[in-house]
């Protein structure tokens, strides 16, 4: 709304104190830009969000002090009384977005500093690079793991260089994420048992036991 001040002359008539034509137009005013870049980021962003499942997948932004991780995603799963359950088991996500074409075998060349890449492998949990193609307008993603082990088995000095090259060819659509899924949720319940066991093993080397734990997460009696 625009508030007009009148004033009442002598004469009775109204008199504005709101000249219009001082208005400058919205197209001419200086006003912060919007990007390319930033319009892309947000394309991505969006386009991520809308292939997880929200009753699967609990995407939460890492937004604060970002060194490498874009997104925490923590599993949920269905349980007995029709409730839905936080798990705690999660993986977290790289987002990438590009406008190049795509290499002659189909798949997308990005260059990744070797620090995220060192970054990434400190986390214990599972860890992927998504990728939104623009002109594709698909998303494509590769596991941490299977990425590192490629790196390793093509250049064994990998890590003294600054950037390494991922190349992605999965598409990330709904199957996609039922695999990550699977993937994240297997390795949540194994570390779930490492973490059981190692309290159990810890407190018997503190009682002076012989208690060991076995490479099948089982503890056993070595006396």
């Amino acid at each position: 709304y625009v508030i007009l001040h009148l004033k009442i002359s002598p004469a009775g008539r109204e008199k504005s104190h709101l000249n219009m034509s001082e208005f400058v137009p919205f197209e001419e005013m200086k006003l912060p830009l919007s990007s390319g870049k930033e319009s892309l980021e947000t394309t991505s962003e969006q386009k991520f969000k809308s292939v997880f499942d929200v009753s699967r997948f609990e995407i939460r932004p890492e937004d604060r002090r970002d060194k490498g991780i874009d997104f925490r995603v923590e599993l949920k799963s269905l349980i007995s009384n029709g409730n839905i359950s936080y798990l705690n088991f999660n993986f977290v996500v790289q987002l990438k977005a590009t406008e190049k074409a795509m290499n002659k075998n189909g798949s997308i060349s990005l260059s990744i500093y070797t620090s995220n890449i060192n970054y990434l492998l400190n986390n214990p949990m599972p860890a992927y690079y998504i990728l939104y193609h623009k002109p594709s307008d698909k998303l494509y993603y590769e596991d941490l793991k299977t990425f590192v082990q490629n790196l390793f088995n093509n250049n064994r000095n990998w890590q003294n260089q600054k950037t390494n090259t991922i190349r992605f060819s999965k598409i990330l659509d709904k199957s996609a994420t039922e695999i990550i899924y699977k993937k994240t949720y297997d390795k949540g319940q194994i570390q779930r048992k490492i973490n059981e066991k190692a309290i159990i093993h810890l407190a018997a080397i503190e009682q002076e036991s012989n208690l060991v734990l076995k490479p099948d997460l089982k503890l056993y009696d070595d006396s």
